[in-house]
C-alpha cells in the first residue's frame, strides 16, 4: 500500500489530526515482477540460443567433412569405422 497523507497542526504544534489517502498497487508490483521475470527468461534463451549457435557450428564442419572422407576411403581402410563413428 501506498499513502499520501498529511498531518494538521494546532496554534501549539501539537499533531490535532492526520488525513490520508492509501493506494492498493498490489496489482501493480505483481506485474512489474511479472514483466521483469519475462525480461531474465528472454535473456536467458537469447544466451542458451547463442551457446547453441557456437556449439552447432563446428559440429556441422565435423559432420560434413565426414561425409566427405566416408565417400572417399574404402570401407575396407581401417579409418572408415572410425569416419563412421565419427559421423555418428
Amino acid at each position: 500500500m501506498q499513502d499520501r497523507g498529511h498531518i494538521i497542526l494546532d496554534s501549539a504544534g501539537r499533531i490535532d489530526y492526520v488525513s490520508g489517502v492509501f493506494f492498493d498497487i498490489t496489482e501493480l508490483k505483481r506485474m512489474e515482477e511479472e514483466k521483469l521475470k519475462g525480461e531474465r527468461l528472454r535473456g536467458v534463451l537469447e544466451m542458451a540460443g547463442a551457446a547453441c549457435h557456437e556449439l552447432n557450428q563446428p559440429l556441422q564442419i565435423i559432420s560434413g567433412l565426414s561425409q566427405l572422407m566416408e565417400k572417399n576411403i574404402p570401407e575396407d581402410d581401417p579409418l572408415f569405422e572410425m569416419i563412421i563413428m565419427m559421423k555418428e
